[in-house]
């Protein structure tokens, strides 16, 4: 009889978090969040996901700047021009006419911020903050120093922040 009940009962399951491979702590900054709901194991989280979060972890970017470029990104993806990584399941029942309207508005709303900014301006917004390439290979592709996309970048996301209304830094004006 007892080893019937050894053979029915199972060994208590482990739980070993799987971070990644130890290289991919080079290419960005990890940091470790709270302990998930399973005891002794904790969640990771990459905090350089775009090119834009690396300038603003690097400081070479203001929080304003980044949040202008975060929201021009967001219309962006509400737009529904970002990549499809997934699939669409709204092909196969239709789109509403509610969701196409809001992303109608962001499109026209991206639009619009894009213009408010200029023509000279709006690609490194493009280039960096939609399509995630770095303002020296805007620069460079444009025929400029590279290190001159990030003052382009500065200029044009302080632009932005003044069409999305976003309150100026006291100490800096940007």
């Amino acid at each position: 009889m007892a080893a019937a009940s050894k053979r029915r009962r199972k060994a208590a399951p482990t739980f070993e978090a799987d971070h990644g491979p130890p290289e991919r702590y080079r290419h960005g900054d990890v940091i470790v969040d709270s302990p998930t709901e399973t005891a002794g194991v904790t969640a990771k989280r990459v905090m350089t996901q775009r090119v834009l979060d690396r300038y603003r972890q690097r400081e070479q970017i203001s929080e304003r700047q980044y949040s202008a470029g975060d929201k021009l990104f967001g219309l962006w993806y509400r737009a529904g021009r970002s990549p499809v990584v997934t699939v669409n399941l709204a092909a196969v029942g239709g789109r509403d006419q509610a969701s196409e309207t809001k992303r109608l508005e962001a499109w026209d709303e991206m639009n619009l911020a894009l213009r408010s900014v200029g023509l000279r301006l709006s690609p490194v917004l493009v280039d960096v903050c939609l399509s995630d390439q770095s303002a020296g290979a805007w620069a460079r592709r444009n025929g400029q120093h590279p290190k001159a996309g990030i003052t382009v970048l500065r200029l044009a996301l302080s632009a932005l922040g003044d069409f999305f209304g976003l309150a100026r830094d006291p100490c800096s004006g940007m």
